[in-house]
């Protein structure tokens, strides 16, 4: 069984920062959706969404953040709640259509030529997607310098997916390249993230 370490770090030290970011995501989303989460990492907005009535399946590239995504499932979220190790940029396995499709902090972190197949996959699946990412350019204030600072802990291919992100534009311009319209757009932790609703 792989280690479960690196969804432990990721629950105790960036999930408590993202309460915020996670509620005003799930606020997007109808109770009873059906939902598919790219990149669901700790399994944490998939939980709320689960809670909230939603038939979630989340998924991730690493093997041991699903393993320990689907360790913490519980309670009554049991038969609306699955995680699976999967590439959102082919999602045969998980193709059933959904309601919609969300990814949540994430897209930043992704190698530049990685982004746009994963928002089209998530067209495919879903007529609605909400995806939640960092604004571009980042506000220059305590929160924004702080968000920088993560990026520049993370380091290695996470930066270097941060850094070509606010340098294409972030989301609008990302969205604006896969032909997508954007519903509506929600700031969040003081202007650092923006939350969009788009199809």
């Amino acid at each position: 069984m792989p280690s479960l370490l690196p969804g432990r770090l990721y629950s105790l030290f960036i999930d408590p920062l993202l309460r915020r970011v996670r509620k005003d995501v799930a606020d997007r989303i109808d109770p009873g959706a059906s939902v598919l989460e790219i990149a669901s990492g700790s399994g944490a907005q998939a939980r709320i969404l689960a809670e909230m009535g939603c038939r979630v399946l989340g998924i991730d590239l690493d093997s041991r953040m699903v393993a320990y995504a689907s360790s913490r499932i519980t309670g009554d979220v049991r038969d609306r709640l699955e995680f699976r190790a999967a590439d959102g940029r082919q999602l045969d396995e998980a193709s059933d259509s959904r309601d919609v499709a969300a990814v949540t902090l994430a897209l930043h972190a992704m190698p530049a030529d990685v982004r746009l197949p994963v928002l089209c996959e998530m067209r495919r699946i879903a007529p609605t997607l909400v995806i939640a990412d960092y604004t571009s350019p980042l506000p220059r204030t305590f929160s924004g310098r702080f968000a920088r600072s993560l990026e520049h802990l993370a380091g290695g291919e996470h930066l270097a997916g941060f850094r070509s992100y606010q340098a294409a534009g972030g989301l609008t311009a990302l969205l604006d390249t896969a032909g997508m319209r954007i519903r509506d757009r929600q700031l969040s932790l003081g202007g650092v993230v923006e939350i969009i609703s788009a199809e």
